[in-house]
């Protein structure tokens, strides 16, 4: 009788074990396929990632590209003489002391890669010019509100609140495509020549001006540097949000100064 019973306990302690060691492994295997079901799923960085790509395209979608553009060079501090005049870049279109501002003059032949060589930009070597000016002597232009693009760079800036006069194309940003490479800059100046080409530089006609080969964009050496470009040549430029301006050397020294005359 007390060897039944002995075996009988055994026989309850043997079963007990292995209900212990199968919860043990059933929960092992729950636990690796929580942990496989997590690591298939994207990580923040991809999330993030997949949402800015989703927002470039939508967002480029309002803004024109404008093709085939004939586009040549400038810089600050610039003084020559041409057919057209006295070309003077010491000052821009919303910076008096442009060269003050920007730290130097932007010497395409002295250059340390795409920088200047004799001093460190305040601002981005990355810049250009189109031909329109959205400031008078009064204020603001009152076709701003007619035009859908600064309609809404109008909006955004009014939600910065500041103090400042703020011109609503100063420091916006393009993108400029030649040949097989893109670069981004920051609008800095007006011209080439002209500075009231709404219907060019907001809508999809060429630009009205018809001097320099009827040219529509300026540069900075840096740009031009970064293209690859040896003369004056023909480019296709957008605009591009701040939100969706990639990484690349465009983004070193960013200009957030507003006009200063």
């Amino acid at each position: 009788m007390k060897k039944l019973i002995y075996l009988f306990k055994k026989f309850l302690y043997f079963n007990a074990s292995l209900l212990v060691m199968f919860t043990f492994l059933n929960s092992c295997k729950t636990s690796m396929e929580l942990t496989k079901g997590l690591s298939t799923e994207p990580t923040p960085n991809k999330i993030k990632k997949s949402n800015k790509k989703e927002t470039i395209i939508s967002k480029e979608q309002i803004y024109y590209l404008h093709k085939k553009i004939k586009t040549t060079y400038f810089y600050i501090g610039e003084k020559d003489v041409c057919k057209s005049g006295v070309i003077d870049n010491g000052s821009s279109a919303w910076t008096k002391n442009w060269i003050k501002a920007y730290g130097g003059i932007d010497y395409p032949n002295k250059r340390k890669g795409l920088i200047p060589a004799d001093f460190i930009p305040k601002e981005n070597p990355f810049y250009f010019a189109l031909p329109y000016n959205d400031v008078t002597n009064h204020g603001h232009k009152s076709e701003i509100d007619q035009i859908d693009i600064l309609k809404k760079w109008k909006k955004e800036a009014n939600l910065k609140n500041s103090k400042d006069f703020i011109s609503y194309c100063k420091n916006k940003w393009i993108k400029i495509i030649y040949k097989n490479k893109v670069c981004y800059a920051q609008w800095e100046d007006v011209g080439p020549f002209e500075t009231d080409d709404a219907s060019y530089v907001f809508g999809t006609s060429r630009p009205k001006n018809k001097k320099n080969g009827g040219a529509g964009l300026d540069i900075s050496p840096a740009c031009f540097d970064y293209l690859g470009m040896k003369d004056n040549d023909y480019t296709d430029w957008q605009f591009v949000d701040f939100a969706n301006v990639p990484d690349g050397p465009w983004l070193e020294y960013i200009t957030i100064s507003n006009p200063r005359w």
